[in-house]
């Protein structure tokens, strides 16, 4: 964190800015660039390895063994900010920006990945076995409700000849 009269580079971002009350970037207060440091320091092997990245910026090769060394760990997010830092440098901008592209397609990917795992955690285990119950207790009534309809039309005929007896007239006959 850097911070003089007229610039400041923020400790979330590293981005180099005018002086002002928060980031303009990121929207870190100013006030909290201290506290944001303490909590969420840049780790020193990482610094190191940035410092020899910087050394040999232009070997394609050495972004790439720095990506597949960060790129899916938490630190994630520290090397976004160090490339984004980058980008305001001329001579570094190219590479910067084509690290963030694929920075930002693996964040892409790694959120996509979350919600289909969040959306698998929310179902219950007990969803698919209550479920299948459910269905063979609906399926059991309705063969029910079949048997009682078949059986029906023969008690209601000998429930009509009954009445019809008793009437003497019968329903069965035209």
């Amino acid at each position: 964190m850097t911070i003089n009269a007229t610039t400041m580079k923020c400790a979330k971002c590293l981005r180099q800015q005018p002086s002002a009350e928060a980031c303009i970037h990121c929207g870190l207060l100013r006030e909290n660039f201290a506290q944001y440091q303490k909590q969420n320091p840049f780790d020193p092997e990482l610094m190191n390895d940035w410092s020899q990245l910087k050394d040999a910026w232009q070997q394609e090769a050495k972004h790439e063994e720095f990506y597949q060394k960060y790129a899916n760990t938490p630190k994630r997010s520290q090397i976004t900010a160090l490339y984004t830092s980058a980008l305001e440098q001329q001579d570094t901008r190219d590479q910067a920006a084509r690290q963030l592209e694929k920075l930002r397609k693996l964040a892409i990917a790694v959120a996509s990945m979350g919600l289909v795992r969040k959306e698998k955690e929310k179902r219950n285990p007990w969803f698919t076995a209550v479920a299948i119950l459910v269905f063979f207790v609906v399926l059991v009534v309705v063969a029910l409700l079949l048997l009682r309809n078949t059986e029906k039309p023969e008690k209601q005929r000998a429930g009509q000849k009954t009445l019809s007896s008793l009437t003497g007239e019968s329903h069965w006959e035209k």
